[in-house]
């Protein structure tokens, strides 16, 4: 009997101990496990800190004050009102490594009121539910029919293409500044770019959707804003309501109120008060579309001349995407958002790619050199950031509020010699020049070269 009781307690003391090691081996387990994603996170985050300030670095930040809005820290991305506030280490926003792809989200499948609202209101909080329940709501996509890439590359893709300025003659022409008007050997030349920009994106178009690409086109008729009214009848009918709002909201004296009103057929009241609100509506539909990429369409023209008037006998390409932030270009919180957004979507180096496709085949295909790199020319020196020879970030108002991967193309200069007597025929949608086809080409196979590249 004692026996028994002796071999009892042993099996019960056994038992016992057995159990002990079971729950400590898991408890090592766990801890090791532990240590090992802790030391994994670390990694991440550190690569995160580095990938992110070397984006803002290359393609955002041109001026050292622009330091004072931002912060990349092991936790994520903070921005600052003021500079003032960064010191207090009082955050405007915080986006949380762990929520970058409802950022994303946020930012792809929102409108701007929605996003600069949950923007502010976020703070230093991680997004609320009611945040979430939006951007999920928000993000939510039918699934997609399938692809034939064999037959049609382009099938299933979007593409956007923005055609610069919107004048189709040259009374328009003259309003915005884009026109050519030169005398050389007794021969006049007219033309003007928006005449240009709209023919060469009709051409890319076709090719593209003959690739089985889905485009979009953000104007489509000549001497029409992107909205698709006739610019007179704009002037006439919501000029005035936008002066009101100027002057309301201090913008502009009584003194430039009335000057508008009175002669609104001029290049200030076209540059002040209509290109704003069309850039914001051509921003609106291209990212309403939600493409893969956007192309933005211009011809440049030779900015060292003495006169306007005069002929030019220098010829560069240049391409641009979005970036280089100077002085005061984060004063308010919609441009601080803005600048997070182009961090984090991941366009900045896809936009580079695309773009640089497109630069080569301005000199392969148009013959036309990249500016060189050594240029007098302010716009790249002082507001932009070199990217590579011919390609340059710098912060235009389109390229700032897309959302996809963008390019913005300058093939040539329009008042070269040669140039300008090769596009002065082209009339828009009846007879396009030899020379703008061949612009178009250019960007058509650019455009190609990014989508093979990238698969």
């Amino acid at each position: 009997m004692f026996a028994y009781h002796v071999v009892s307690r042993v099996q019960k003391m056994t038992s016992f101990f057995q159990k002990v090691l079971f729950f400590l081996s898991i408890f090592l387990f766990i801890n090791v496990l532990g240590v090992g994603s802790f030391a994994y996170a670390q990694t991440a985050v550190a690569d995160l800190q580095e990938k992110y300030e070397k984006l803002a670095k290359q393609y955002l930040v041109k001026h050292p004050s622009i330091h004072d809005f931002y912060t990349i820290t092991t936790k994520g991305i903070y921005m600052y009102a003021s500079a003032q506030d960064k010191k207090k280490n009082k955050a405007e926003c915080i986006i949380f490594w762990s929520e970058i792809d409802d950022f994303k989200k946020m930012i792809l499948h929102t409108d701007e009121v929605t996003q600069l609202k949950i923007y502010l209101e976020k703070k230093q909080q991680k997004f609320s539910w009611t945040h979430k329940k939006t951007i999920r709501v928000a993000a939510y996509q039918a699934p997609k029919s399938a692809k034939s890439p064999a037959e049609q590359p382009l099938l299933g893709k979007r593409i956007a293409i923005d055609p610069g300025h919107i004048a189709g003659d040259l009374e328009l022409a003259r309003i915005e500044g884009r026109i050519v008007d030169i005398t050389h050997e007794g021969r006049n030349y007219q033309f003007c770019e928006g005449d240009l920009t709209l023919t060469t994106a009709e051409l890319l178009a076709k090719k593209l959707e003959e690739e089985g690409a889905e485009v979009l086109i953000t104007r489509n008729k000549p001497n029409h804003t992107t909205s698709g009214i006739p610019y007179s009848q704009w002037v006439q009918q919501e000029l005035p309501a936008v002066v009101a709002e100027a002057y309301k909201n201090k913008l502009i004296s009584k003194k430039q109120k009335q000057t508008a009103l009175r002669n609104p057929m001029r290049y200030t009241v076209h540059e002040d008060f209509f290109l704003p609100i069309d850039l914001r509506e051509r921003m609106r539909k291209i990212n309403e579309f939600n493409p893969d990429i956007t192309v933005v369409i211009h011809f440049n023209a030779d900015a060292e001349k003495k006169q306007r008037e005069a002929v030019s006998y220098k010829n560069y390409s240049m391409t641009f995407v979005a970036g280089s932030f100077m002085k005061n270009e984060l004063s308010n919180s919609e441009e601080r958002l803005a600048f997070v957004k182009l961090l984090l979507l991941g366009n900045l180096e896809k936009s580079f790619q695309l773009a640089n496709h497109i630069q080569d085949q301005f000199v392969q295909h148009l013959g036309v050199p990249a500016i060189p790199t050594q240029n007098p020319l302010a716009y790249l020196n002082k507001a932009s950031i070199f990217v590579k020879k011919g390609v340059y970030a710098r912060n235009l108002g389109l390229c700032r509020l897309i959302n996809s991967p963008i390019a913005y193309g300058e093939s040539m200069y329009q008042d070269n010699i040669k140039e300008m007597k090769a596009l002065h025929t082209n009339h828009y949608p009846y007879a396009p020049a030899q020379r703008v086809q061949e612009v178009a080409e250019a960007y058509f196979k650019g455009i190609m070269q990014y989508f093979k590249e990238i698969q």
